[in-house]
């Protein structure tokens, strides 16, 4: 690469810098194959985030329900990450903790 953009910086077509910067993958390049459980899981995981930014719906987590069905049904949705949050207590003994569900369909 280095040399390419060299001989295009004296050719006139190249303007910029290059800056090499290497990386140590370690246990990233010893890891296995991923399944195809890991792949379908991913994709949909991506595609559902895909959506989510393309509509606008940003502060939210890509989430993926009923995984041990087959993939055509699966569910994926978008939840705000404050639905993750713990509401505190409005009086001191009180010890029910609402808690907004994930899925509230179910």
């Amino acid at each position: 690469v280095e040399d390419e953009l060299k001989h295009r910086k004296k050719q006139g077509t190249f303007k910029g810098s290059f800056s090499p910067v290497c990386q140590f993958l370690g246990y990233q390049a010893r890891c296995s194959v991923p399944s195809d459980f890991d792949s379908d899981y991913a994709y949909a995981l991506g595609g559902c985030a895909a959506i989510l930014t393309s509509r606008g719906h940003n502060g939210y987590m890509a989430v993926v329900s009923d995984l041990a069905q087959p993939t055509e049904r699966w569910h994926v949705g978008g939840v705000p990450f404050t639905a993750m949050l713990q509401v505190p207590p409005t009086m001191p003994k009180e010890s029910f903790r609402p808690r907004p569900g994930i899925f509230p369909h179910k």
